[in-house]
């Protein structure tokens, strides 16, 4: 086997690893947005969460490019690439175009309540083991390839944030 039928079998590869857990993705997005959840997070385990206007900003600018007024409205082919937008315009993705673990964990640390940080930061860190974000492929126009990045990382955030508070 030569080395282009080597990466175009490791790219059929990644690509039916994709077919396969969308559909259990789809469904987490599905679940999310259901009403009364607008997929954002303004607390953490009970602490009001400063959204900032650069923050809003960034938000606005995203949902207009993924053609929504609200998260809950973004079509969920469209979810990944909202994702991407927001986290680049916040200054979360790298110049290689892959999620920047420092800036995440700044983020952390700067917005979110000191006792999720250990935590949240060991569960980021697994979302971006190599072997999580190999797939990224930054010249992806669906952004597909962010899609479990992404949802590894709002999941995280999601149950982090809300222990304690049921």
């Amino acid at each position: 086997m030569d080395l282009d039928s080597i990466l175009q079998f490791r790219q059929n590869l990644t690509m039916m690893k994709l077919d396969r857990i969308s559909g259990y993705i789809l469904l987490v997005l599905a679940l999310y947005a259901m009403p009364g959840n607008n997929m954002q997070i303004t607390s953490c385990r009970g602490v009001d969460l400063d959204i900032t206007e650069d923050h809003i900003m960034h938000m606005n600018v995203c949902l207009k490019e993924a053609g929504a007024k609200e998260v809950k409205d973004v079509d969920p082919s469209k979810m990944p690439c909202f994702g991407k937008c927001v986290m680049a315009r916040q200054g979360l993705i790298d110049d290689k175009g892959l999620p920047h673990k420092e800036n995440l964990k700044k983020m952390i640390k700067d917005h979110l309540p000191k006792d999720v940080h250990d935590d949240l930061n060991k569960r980021i860190e697994f979302c971006l083991l190599p072997n999580n974000t190999e797939i990224i492929d930054p010249k992806d126009e669906s952004c597909a390839t962010y899609l479990p990045t992404l949802m590894c990382m709002h999941i995280a955030f999601l149950e982090e944030c809300s222990q304690g508070e049921d």
